[in-house]
């Protein structure tokens, strides 16, 4: 990236010097406010008297000093070249991009010929699957982020009654502490994410996220149950309602919804503390 500086020479002359540094990459909130320093020498077209460059910059502002403060100098707003901006875009997640993907098979399935025969089997397997890739989902970026941050990993701790009961011997608490991250990643393991009763509470609790309306998804999730262990029949033997409509609807609601989640968790920094547009702590 470059700014354009502009400040007088003593022989009398106006120097102004475009000059660059490098971009400011930072993962977590305390690396954004950290100040990288570039140093450059410019010189005065008129006299060649040389002028010391000091550029700071962070996440957020670009200081230059010319002569060690000696100097007064003006900066224009900092441009970024056309490579950087790439470097700024957040790269996302492998959990995202995966879930997509997902989708993406189940809209090509969907839409591809079949014998009519079997077109209602292949209507609940890929009906089965959306609610699985849902669940993946939600899964991984839970147990991704909340063993990655102290603070969500405390939220879980102190909100969630079934860790808050785990029980251990007082000369145990080190080897609890020094594993805890573990622990809690072996117990949501054995959660079970399409159980959305605890799952939307989890996510309120420990990311803020509130669910809203998602009677469909309970909806949904209870016709997955029918097409995982009867095959798409109820209790009475009765087929679902499950064609190429429902199927495209659910998968337009759950992609809505778990791309909602995706930008809710992209707000966090490495301390599990939320991020306004500014880049300041919520």
């Amino acid at each position: 990236m470059y700014t354009n500086i502009t400040f007088d020479c003593e022989c009398g002359s106006v120097v102004r010097e475009g000059v660059f540094y490098p971009v400011h990459i930072a993962d977590t909130e305390k690396e954004r406010e950290q100040f990288q320093e570039t140093e450059s020498e410019v010189e005065c077209d008129s006299c060649g008297r040389p002028y010391h460059v000091l550029i700071k910059n962070n996440a957020y502002d670009t200081e230059c000093v010319v002569n060690h403060g000696e100097v007064r100098v003006e900066i224009t707003e900092p441009q970024h070249e056309e490579h950087e901006l790439q470097l700024l875009i957040p790269e996302e997640s492998k959990r995202i991009k995966l879930f997509r993907k997902q989708l993406k098979y189940v809209m090509l399935l969907v839409n591809s010929e079949v014998d009519p025969e079997a077109q209602y089997a292949h209507h609940v397997m890929l009906y089965s699957h959306l609610i699985a890739s849902a669940e993946g989902y939600l899964f991984s970026i839970f147990n991704h982020y909340v063993t990655k941050s102290d603070t969500l990993l405390r939220r879980l701790v102190e909100s969630a009654p079934e860790v808050a009961k785990m029980r251990f011997d007082l000369s145990e608490i080190f080897v609890r502490q020094e594993t805890l991250k573990e622990t809690i990643a072996k117990h949501l393991n054995s959660v079970i994410f399409h159980n959305l009763k605890s799952t939307t509470k989890m996510y309120a609790s420990v990311f803020g996220f509130v669910f809203g309306d998602i009677s469909w998804f309970y909806r949904a999730v209870s016709n997955r149950h029918h097409c995982a262990h009867r095959g798409g029949y109820d209790k009475a033997g009765n087929p679902l309602d499950i064609n190429k409509e429902t199927i495209i609807e659910l998968t337009t609601k759950l992609s809505d919804l778990i791309e909602s989640i995706e930008i809710r968790v992209a707000d966090f920094d490495d301390d599990g503390f939320r991020l306004k547009p500014s880049g300041k702590v919520a």
